[in-house]
């Protein structure tokens, strides 16, 4: 039973790592407001999910497989989860001001949509 739940975690885990990527890719394609207009009203969504989910995601595909691997310890996963998170607070913030501005009433989409 333990490794059907495991298994199920590194899944869902690693779709959430590929859904980073893939918006990292969109970001680097179209910009933030190019993104949003392309996925639509979801993407905010989507990406405060993200946003949450990111780290543990991280976490859970490096520990989980085979905890006794080099890949597995503390000295590697903990900084490099730091990192993620650290990447993704500063992106959520520049996506944030980037579609609704900074006080939250001069962006493109500040009138249109509230989360």
């Amino acid at each position: 039973m333990m490794a059907i739940q495991s298994c199920s975690f590194i899944f869902d885990s690693s779709l959430v790592v590929a859904a980073i990527i893939a918006g990292w890719i969109f970001l680097a394609m179209r910009g933030v407001v190019g993104t949003r207009v392309v996925i639509g009203p979801a993407y905010c969504v989507a990406h405060l999910c993200i946003f949450f989910l990111g780290t543990p995601a991280l976490l859970n595909v490096l520990v989980l497989p085979d905890s006794s691997k080099w890949h597995a310890r503390w000295w590697f996963s903990v900084p490099l989860c730091t990192a993620l998170a650290l990447v993704l607070a500063v992106q959520q913030h520049a996506v944030s001001e980037a579609l609704y501005g900074i006080e939250g009433t001069d962006g493109p989409f500040s009138q249109i949509d509230r989360i």
